[in-house]
């Protein structure tokens, strides 16, 4: 398993990687800024963890990690496939875990994931510059990518899919946790986005019914949101944390979600 980069000072944090990609690509933009409150766990979710009982493996371990900083209990945050990993870290220790915050999630893989995941798994023995195009076409959120067309390739670069990419989308088409939250004790908070055509709106609205006492708030953005909307991730996250919400949402309720264009 890839070692955990571990930092700061404070109650304890543990970030969560998304699928292929790492966790310094993933939560690198502003782990700084968090680690000025908190003890900063950085996890990813290793390769050969390709199905619900290697996703048990690794939540322990990861929770075997937490024991080494010392700390007892934990808040856990989330993006993308990452979420399937914090919400069994989530349900396997609930005494430990005190909050929880999951980004862009899905509980299971629907036909359009499953057709996005597929696509994507057979564009790893594609050329690279087709793999990268479609990686940004459902990485970002359409109004993202039309400010930022001079900067394509670098957007391009930072969705380099590591060597365990293949084993993250087996998982993510495996993955199931919906009766997992039906079972979280958590204070939890769940993060829509409202143009991501990969864990669409949809999605959210499921993860955020079957979790007790969820509360829920929306970002204007595309699936990649550490990097398309860091600042508004980072406010909601730090006011959810220390207990500042303001503008979350009941789960029932839904913003008006510009998703069609």
């Amino acid at each position: 398993m890839r070692p955990h980069q571990i930092f700061g000072t404070g109650p304890g944090l543990v970030l969560v990687a998304g699928g292929a990609t790492t966790a310094q690509a993933c939560w690198g933009p502003f782990s700084r800024d968090l680690a000025e409150r908190f003890t900063v766990v950085l996890a990813e979710i290793p390769g050969g963890c390709t199905d619900s009982s290697g996703l048990d493996q690794v939540a322990d371990q990861l929770a075997a990690t937490v024991d080494q900083t010392g700390l007892q209990r934990f808040d856990l945050a989330a993006v993308s496939l990452g979420c399937a990993l914090a919400v069994r870290v989530a349900v396997r220790h609930p005494h430990r875990v005190g909050a929880l915050a999951l980004v862009g999630g899905f509980s299971s893989s629907d036909s359009r994931v499953r057709l996005t995941i597929g696509l994507l798994r057979r564009l790893l023995d594609g050329p690279p510059d087709a793999l990268a195009d479609f990686a940004l076409l459902v990485s970002f959120g359409a109004d993202y990518l039309n400010r930022r067309r001079a900067l394509m390739p670098q957007l391009a670069a930072a969705l380099t899919a590591p060597p365990n990419s293949r084993d993250h989308f087996d998982l993510a088409l495996a993955v199931d946790i919906l009766p997992d939250l039906l079972r979280i004790q958590a204070r939890t908070l769940v993060i829509g986005l409202a143009q991501d055509y990969l864990a669409t709106p949809a999605h959210t609205r499921m993860i955020a019914s079957a979790v007790p006492r969820a509360r829920t708030t929306w970002l204007d953005s595309g699936h990649f949101v550490t990097i398309e909307r860091p600042r508004e991730l980072l406010e909601r996250l730090l006011g959810f944390l220390l207990g500042q919400v303001h503008d979350a949402i009941p789960r029932h309720s839904t913003p008006e979600l510009r998703n069609d264009r």
